[in-house]
């Protein structure tokens, strides 16, 4: 299935660089994700995907015969990093990504497994993110009149701070110029907030991939009426989503067995690692899944996690 809009094809990336975490490593339950989101991406959406990685991370996927999986690989350099803290801003290799990628390009974040075709949703879309988060009485989200952001350009009265922050796990951009614009705020105030002392709510990497995400888009095309996949804003205070009614409900981040449109593992990821038995059945599943795909994928990640110490329930081959 080709992905294109009106003929024009969209380049479709992943990004996992492991150069901030100073090794390369990745947890099984987390590889097997990483490989199931590219693979139902490329089962559904397209006919191709790319990784942006490092070299380590490439040699390490080398080994464990998992190359295949993606269609192309591009090495993140540190050439358009400089001056910028890569520990703090760990997630900079995605707008490495984005200032490679041309549009209209969609960067899947390596948690977040899409299960069905979503071109059509793209369509006449400036801009497709997940979902949006609340700012409101959120602590992972300051305001302008903090120290962290009161003496940049995004304290003037241009910047819109009321409107919310959104979830980049899902980003597409259909325009080259909005993607640069928003790229080079970012990167420009990485730049100068580097020196700062770290916040331990990680509020200046959040602020600069999220929340000036939906302030550039306003900022770009005078508009706050950004699309997102789910029409849902995420309130951390609380753990829960409210939909567009205003009602609150909770979203099962492990589920994938039914039809939902995706499956984000987000902040369940911490849980996942800690627990055994709950990393055990997520591992069976997202097998399950990989064997339905590509057999020969299945067989590789099934060799993995054999050797791992934990036990299996499911049927192989």
């Amino acid at each position: 299935m080709n992905s294109n809009i009106n003929n024009c094809k969209i380049n479709a990336f992943q990004v996992y660089w492991t150069t901030p975490m100073k090794k390369a490593e990745i947890p099984i339950f987390y590889l097997f994700t990483l490989v199931l989101s590219a693979l139902m991406w490329k089962t559904n959406n397209g006919e191709s995907i790319t990784l942006y990685t490092d070299k380590n991370f490439y040699k390490l996927l080398s080994d464990k015969n998992l190359l295949s999986v993606w269609d192309k690989y591009e090495i993140i350099t540190e050439e358009r990093l400089t001056d910028i803290d890569i520990y703090k801003y760990w997630s900079i290799g995605k707008f490495y990504a984005y200032s490679k990628e041309k549009a209209p390009c969609i960067c899947i974040d390596t948690d977040l497994i899409i299960w069905e075709n979503i071109t059509s949703k793209l369509v006449g879309k400036k801009v497709l993110v997940s979902h949006w988060e609340s700012v409101e009485g959120n602590e992972y989200y300051f305001n302008k009149d903090d120290s962290l952001v009161s003496s940049s350009e995004f304290a003037g009265d241009e910047w819109d701070w009321d409107i919310n922050a959104v979830n980049t796990s899902i980003c597409y951009f259909r325009d080259q110029k909005f993607k640069d614009f928003y790229v080079d705020k970012v990167l420009s105030y990485m730049k100068k907030a580097s020196d700062n002392l770290p916040d331990e709510k990680n509020r200046e990497l959040l602020f600069a991939e999220q929340r000036l995400f939906s302030m550039c888009y306003k900022n770009f095309y005078n508009d706050d009426k950004l699309d997102v996949l789910f029409n849902a804003t995420w309130r951390p205070e609380g753990g829960f989503f409210v939909d567009s009614k205003g009602s609150r409900f909770k979203w099962d981040f492990c589920n994938i067995e039914n039809n939902d449109i995706a499956t984000h593992v987000w902040v369940e990821k911490r849980w996942i690692a800690t627990d055994e038995e709950r990393r055990n059945s997520f591992c069976e599943k997202v097998l399950l899944k990989l064997k339905e795909i590509d057999d020969n994928i299945y067989s590789t990640c099934f060799s993995l996690y054999e050797n791992e110490t934990c036990k299996l329930n499911i049927s192989v081959r």
